[in-house]
């Protein structure tokens, strides 16, 4: 099946749904299963951002509970200020830095061509970053865990981008199909179209 992009010359609209053409060219894009690899690294993505989110929770919680635990302490507090502080900054590194960097790795994928040896490195590349963070929250906290995981998640955005690296993957290729037709025909124009070689011959 090819999709793509309709491209027409010497065009004149009929009505509001329909036009008439004497020459058309298709835009098409090669896929080789890239779409289901799309679909399936865009998954693991958002699974490991859902993973982040919850350790960030998680610490959220045990600190609020340790300050109503310790508030009688001050001298630990002052300390406790600090760990909350750089934890709180580091959240909000997460959300502006490291959730748009996931989203932009999300979104430039859509253009590369994710064959399937991309395709398994890509997700070798997110189960470990997955496991990482598990790692990070799932073991009993503490207040030095939780500068770990503050330290961690700050930096997410880097890491992943980094170890990622989608701008080095090839982009999708593009194909010409030119049809040149004897007669001017009409085509219903629609939001997507589907076109099946039989139909191009």
């Amino acid at each position: 099946m090819l999709k793509g992009v309709v491209i027409m010359k010497n065009i004149n609209i009929q009505k509001q749904n329909s036009l008439i053409y004497s020459h058309l060219t298709i835009n098409q894009q090669q896929y080789d299963n890239n779409e289901d690899h799309v679909k399936l690294i865009q998954f693991r993505l958002n699974l490991f951002k859902e993973v982040v989110e919850t350790g960030i929770i998680k610490v959220k919680n045990y600190l609020l509970q340790y300050i109503k635990q310790n508030k009688n302490n001050y001298k630990e507090n002052n300390e406790l200020l600090h760990i909350v502080q750089d934890f709180l900054r580091s959240e909000e590194e997460f959300k502006i830095h490291g959730i748009s960097t996931l989203n932009k790795i999300s979104n430039e994928i859509e253009l590369k061509n994710v064959n399937i040896d991309i395709y398994k490195e890509l997700t070798r590349i997110i189960n470990n970053h997955i496991k990482i963070a598990n790692e990070l929250i799932n073991k009993e906290i503490d207040l030095l865990r939780v500068e770990y995981i503050s330290n961690y998640i700050r930096e997410i955005g880097t890491y992943i981008g980094l170890d990622l690296n989608v701008e080095k993957i090839p982009g999708l290729k593009n194909i010409e199909i030119t049809l040149n037709v004897k007669k001017k025909e009409t085509l219903i124009i629609k939001d997507l179209y589907y076109l099946h070689k039989k139909d191009i011959a």
